[in-house]
């Protein structure tokens, strides 16, 4: 796309979008919008089906959208209407569901442990984990498999860990899981993987659902700043 066509397509836009254009990313201009996003080459574009993308038809998606997850937030499907939102947003989203978090403090869990597995920008929420890991027991956070895991595991532990910029939380008791975090590319990452031994009493929770066997540790003694 041109920059004079990009343009173009940004003033025209109504201005509830215009808070959510961002531009300079590979692909252009891109709308990134909570529960949606687009390049905005795509505006104006007449699609297989023979509908055209408009601004118009994208304001009736999102309210479609927001309606869909009102809807699930209603019913207590709480990780449908978590995981409508786009990764950057999902921790907003579960910030909403303090419902779970006062009513079941399992399903509230459950949902940490989601939206944490699933992050790629923990560093920009790091306010909201630290507040989690102070008020939410990471027992919670754990199914069974993993709560008896880490039951089983010995009293002193050695943990791995991919140097990144997610507040230092984040470890793995398998060297290749750290590497693979400190060399994945990201700008986020700087190639460096630390080595620690910890008390099993300094674990938080220990995750699996990944096979990546990650340890959480919120003590700041041991965690490893960065």
């Amino acid at each position: 796309m041109d920059n004079t066509h990009e343009q173009n397509l940004i003033d025209s836009a109504p201005e509830y979008f215009k808070p959510y254009i961002e531009t300079g990313t590979v692909l252009g201009a891109y709308l990134k919008h909570p529960l949606m996003f687009t390049p905005l080459a795509f505006v104006g574009v007449t699609m297989p089906n023979g509908g055209q993308v408009t601004w118009a038809t994208l304001m009736q998606e999102i309210h479609r959208l927001e309606d869909a997850v009102e809807e699930a937030m209603a019913a207590g499907n709480y990780e449908r209407a978590i995981f409508m939102h786009e990764r950057p947003y999902r921790v907003d989203a579960l910030r909403a569901c303090d419902a779970a978090r006062t009513d079941d403090p399992d399903i509230y869990g459950y949902l940490c442990a989601l939206v944490w597995a699933d992050s790629e920008n923990i560093h920009e929420n790091l306010p909201f984990w630290d507040w989690t890991f102070k008020h939410v027991n990471g027992y919670h956070w754990m199914n069974d498999a993993e709560r008896d895991a880490l039951e089983s595991f010995p009293d002193t532990l050695t943990v791995y860990r991919g140097m990144c910029t997610d507040g230092g939380y984040s470890w793995s008791l398998d060297r290749s899981v750290a590497e693979f975090f400190a060399n994945r590319g990201t700008h986020f990452a700087t190639g460096e993987v630390r080595t620690a031994t910890v008390p099993k009493e300094s674990v938080y929770a220990y995750l699996d659902s990944r096979n990546e066997r990650e340890i959480i540790i919120t003590d700041p003694e041991f965690r490893a700043g960065g």
